[in-house]
């Protein structure tokens, strides 16, 4: 049953096995990312205990810029994951391709489709080199909003707003 959806779909065993392999290490990822926060996060509760108004000034900046960023991060994820689905299956196409064309080597021969034959592969070898060209620019763009968004943009708004609470002497030093 399982060879037989392979058979009738557009990916191979190996291209299951990638994409499986794949949601492994994100996940791993994602998980030891939070875990790595979590220490910091602890101590938001006891700030905003003594300092509430803290809640009120700073978060919702803090907040729409999240939120801002999320929505490009996404964007942007969602355009890779749908190159990286079509290089997948273009990449598959063009495994099958081979396969096929290996089989039938002598009647393509025979037939002089070598060029007809040489002419998809060609085709097929530059729709993947294409994708996967766009698919690196969008996976270097979105690290690139990531560093600009943490080294220009959240790092310095922290350490703004915090200096901005001790000018106004709204915390000290001790806090």
């Amino acid at each position: 049953v399982l060879l037989r959806a392979v058979a009738d779909s557009n990916f191979t065993v190996e291209t299951y096995a990638d994409a499986i392999n794949g949601v492994v290490e994100t996940s791993y990822g994602i998980v030891s990312s939070k875990l790595a926060v979590l220490p910091k996060l602890l101590l938001v509760p006891g700030i905003l205990s003594t300092k509430p108004w803290l809640l009120v000034t700073v978060l919702p900046a803090s907040v729409g810029l999240d939120v801002a960023k999320a929505a490009l991060s996404a964007t942007l994820t969602q355009r890779a994951e749908a190159l990286h689905r079509e290089l997948m299956e273009l990449a598959s196409r063009r495994r099958r391709m081979e396969l096929h064309d290996m089989r039938h080597e002598e009647l393509i021969q025979r037939g002089q489709a070598a060029s007809f034959a040489a002419s998809n592969w060609r085709q097929v070898g530059d729709r993947i080199e294409d994708r996967g060209m766009r698919l690196q620019s969008l996976q270097t763009f979105r690290g690139f909003v990531d560093t600009v968004y943490n080294q220009q943009i959240l790092e310095p708004g922290m350490e703004c707003a915090l200096a901005f609470l001790l000018e106004v002497g709204y915390l000290t030093t001790s806090d």
